[in-house]
């Protein structure tokens, strides 16, 4: 009997600290959930290492979303954690429960406004076919890496991925010279 094993990139991030980081405009950028705090030592003491070192980049995510990279949901039947429901509890201690996407709609459009600068850490990215057909969606990090998960199936795991990456593989059913197009959103203050 033969068995094929399924693969799926994974990718690692980090982020260098040097004794020449500015760690408040690092801090400051980070600390879009709250989390500023949390991270201050950790930065503070790579900043003291003469040669600086890399920090994986789940330890400045929130500890809920950092508990997640790289996992598979254990769901309840019929209980789905999309890619609506990873974006918009992101910054969420405490989850909401799974939800039709109408339902994510009307938080995008009451907790959330359109972008036009560049992103930044916690934006929600949606991802659109050509006729405006909503297909996923994820939050923004930095460098063009998003935090997602790709489908409500629990053997879709919560991951990073650059950009690139992501738009490549919701393109594969787009017709021939079609792009998708990106809106991008930010919780408003």
């Amino acid at each position: 009997m033969a068995q094929a094993f399924v693969g799926r990139p994974v990718l690692f991030a980090s982020i260098q600290v040097t004794p020449q980081t500015d760690l408040e405009a690092l801090l400051r950028y980070w600390d879009a959930g709250g989390h500023g705090k949390d991270i201050r030592p950790l930065v503070e003491a790579a900043a003291r290492v003469p040669q600086g070192m890399s920090i994986s980049l789940a330890y400045f995510l929130p500890p809920q979303i950092r508990a997640r990279i790289n996992t598979f949901p254990l769901t309840t039947p019929g209980e789905e954690l999309n890619c609506h429901w990873t974006t918009f509890n992101f910054f969420r201690e405490t989850p909401e429960p799974p939800a039709r996407v109408r339902f994510w709609r009307d938080k995008l459009k009451n907790e959330y406004h359109p972008i036009t600068d560049a992103p930044r850490y916690g934006d929600v990215l949606l991802l659109l076919k050509p006729d405006n057909t909503l297909i996923h969606s994820c939050v923004y990090l930095a460098d063009d890496i998003v935090y997602t998960k790709n489908g409500g199936s629990p053997f879709a795991p919560w991951q990073l991925m650059t950009l690139a990456d992501l738009l490549e593989f919701y393109s594969w059913d787009l017709p021939e010279h079609a792009t998708l197009k990106l809106g991008w959103y930010r919780k408003q203050s």
